[in-house]
């Protein structure tokens, strides 16, 4: 984006803010009807699978496992629903793609709920072959994009049961985070190039490692490269469904995916795992230490519990917002 466009749209931000509830409305239908098909036993099942090193050695956006993953998450969707639905690839400069839904609405606005799929080791590996790269990704983003998937299962039930939403929702998978948020930032310059009407959108990344044993049940809320009109109305999302409280996360710099959204001028919030609520400046030693290693597995303390309240909290968002009425 040239500078004369993104300060055109950033004008244009200050003068549309985009407004967002005060209070939640789907409280009955989500803790009596959609949480509960909320499966902890599917989650851990789902994670297991995606990072298997039989299948997976890594999900590196470089590296044949790379475009496994996205077709792994392509096959997963379809098995997930009998009904035909607009899911594609979002291609970029790496070989792997970004896979995208889209779910129909009454209005022409729209939501997003997104999380990376690609992997890294920092170390590289012993051959020095992207492909034998030992990188399993448990906790990033492997946490953020399974429980995505237990959402989809989730949210897609809610619509055959109630019918089409007011607002379009679409649920991404980004590709090719690791090396400069890639795959997402494709996604939101291929809207701002059709000034397509995206409302908000919510990003996971890393949700699965509280602390360690015993650790904190905290959900941490983004706190820059965000809108803070969404980020106030998801920090209430967690205080009133996730059975967890909010803690502050700033990094300092474009983090996770969420950036790239605010890049282009979209109302973008990310929620991450206790782990990373610090003062600034953000400090990469107090969070998971497993991160971008051959250990970031799920036996180095993810806890699923912990993961299915990120599950309850991103529900919230797609059901509170699907049908939100943003005019």
């Amino acid at each position: 984006m040239s500078n004369e466009h993104h300060a055109r749209y950033e004008a244009h931000r200050k003068e549309y803010p985009v407004n967002f509830p005060n209070s939640t409305t789907q409280n009955k239908v989500l803790e009596e009807t959609l949480f509960p098909e909320l499966s902890k036993a599917r989650v851990e099942k789902d994670l297991r699978e995606f990072t298997d090193p039989g299948l997976f050695k890594s999900r590196h956006c470089a590296s044949k496992f790379g475009t496994l993953a996205q077709y792994w998450i392509f096959d997963k969707i379809h098995n997930i629903t009998a009904r035909s639905v607009d899911v594609g690839f979002v291609r970029n400069t790496t070989p792997q793609s970004s896979v995208v839904i889209k779910l129909p609405g009454l209005s022409n606005n729209s939501i997003s709920i997104g999380a990376h799929i690609d992997s890294i080791n920092q170390y590289g590996s012993e051959n020095g072959s992207i492909d034998s790269m030992i990188a399993p990704g448990a906790d990033d983003n492997g946490s953020g994009s399974i429980v995505l998937l237990e959402v989809f299962r989730a949210f897609i039930a809610h619509v055959a049961a109630v019918g089409v939403l007011q607002n379009e929702v679409q649920f991404h998978w980004y590709a090719s985070e690791e090396i400069g948020l890639v795959g997402s930032r494709q996604v939101f310059s291929d809207m701002r190039d059709e000034d397509f009407p995206l409302r908000a959108t919510l990003n996971l990344d890393m949700i699965g490692y509280p602390g360690g044993a015993g650790g904190t049940d905290k959900i941490g809320v983004q706190q820059d490269h965000v809108d803070k009109n969404l980020t106030a109305f998801v920090t209430n999302l967690v205080e009133t469904y996730s059975n967890a409280s909010a803690g502050n996360i700033t990094c300092g710099y474009p983090c996770s995916d969420h950036a790239s959204a605010f890049k282009y001028n979209y109302a973008s919030a990310m929620i991450g795992e206790s782990a990373y609520i610090r003062t600034y400046p953000f400090d990469p030693v107090s969070s998971n230490p497993f991160i971008h290693s051959a250990n970031d597995t799920i036996e180095n303390n993810i806890d699923f519990d912990y993961m299915m309240k990120f599950a309850r909290l991103a529900l919230a968002f797609v059901v509170e917002l699907g049908d939100y009425d943003f005019e």
